[in-house]
Formats: structure tokens, sequence, C-alpha cells
């Protein structure tokens, strides 16, 4: 079920929309990581012209209609997170 996280956006604090995320492993060392989980674990990362990213900073209002995720609703912010991630590219 869909759940807000706490995570790290270029070191803002940030409770984002998660369903089945991820997390990258590897010689992340390789990579530039725009945003960490909680646990510190990379959730967004971009190498080269390639993007990643675990939790949905594209997520929209009606998402959040479940009660326990209505007080999360980002009001677009994330949205703007997006686009800035995507010309970092």
């Amino acid at each position: 079920f869909p759940v807000t996280i706490s995570v790290s956006w270029l070191g803002n604090q940030q409770q984002m929309y998660f369903f089945d995320g991820t997390t990258f492993t590897g010689d992340i060392n390789k990579c530039s990581v725009v945003a960490s989980y909680a646990t510190g674990e990379p959730m967004a990362i971009i190498q080269g012209n390639v993007g990643l990213i675990g939790c949905h900073p594209e997520s929209q209002s009606t998402w959040y209609d479940r009660k326990y995720l209505a007080k999360h609703w980002h009001h677009g912010k994330h949205n703007s997170l997006l686009l800035d991630f995507v010309e970092r590219i």
C-alpha cells in the first residue's frame, strides 16, 4: 500500500510518496546522489544522462486520497523537484 516517507532531497527534508520504490547499490561514487532515504541509502541518482528515482515526485493530488496520506500532499512542490532533476541530466 502507498505511504509517504522522509527523504533528503539536495539536503532538504521532504515527505515523499512511496509505493514499491527501490534503492540503488553498486559503485554509487560514479553517480550524483540527488536524494537519499532516511537510512542514507540513495533514492535519486544521476549518472551521465540517466536519472533514476525510487520515490514518486510526479505524484498528483489524487494519489493522496486516502485519509492517512492527505496531510502529506505537496501542492506541486515535488513536481518542481522532478523538473529540476530532469534539467540536471
